[in-house]
């Protein structure tokens, strides 16, 4: 369910930057936030239709690069078929580790014994590290 409805925001996203494209830099939140649009704009043309299909991962870009491929006038075909198959990537990294989270809390087997969970702990730990000196977070 999921999956559909990220794949039809996305849509209706899209298609309200397509129509809206001569004036979308006069609407709310564009407003108020005119680096917003550009920021997308230099992340998509900088990336392209990979920077689409990655950037569904990256909270803050993800609502800017369906109505950025509109105001550009992305492939409408293109737009479908990356939309499509990010949608349901996306939808599984999101729920799947929530998924083992609650078999671990209701089999038998103690998580802490696992060999995985330490490995995840510890990769885990180590992208924290990287991306807080990266941007200087901690």
């Amino acid at each position: 369910m999921r999956i559909f409805q990220a794949y039809f925001l996305m849509l209706l996203v899209f298609f309200i930057g397509l129509s809206l494209k001569k004036s979308i830099h006069k609407i709310w939140p564009f407003t108020k936030y005119p680096n917003l649009l550009n920021q997308g704009k230099s992340f998509f043309k900088k990336y392209g239709i990979l920077g689409l299909f990655i950037g569904k991962f990256i909270g803050p870009v993800r609502p800017l690069l369906p109505i950025t491929a509109g105001t550009l006038d992305m492939e409408i075909r293109k737009f479908f078929l990356i939309e499509i198959f990010s949608c349901f990537i996306w939808a599984l990294v999101y729920t799947i580790p929530g998924y083992y989270a609650a078999q671990t809390m209701v089999s038998e087997i103690n998580p802490f014994n696992s060999f995985s969970f330490w490995i995840s702990l510890v990769v885990l730990f180590v992208l924290i590290r990287y991306f807080s000196k990266k941007y200087k977070m901690l």
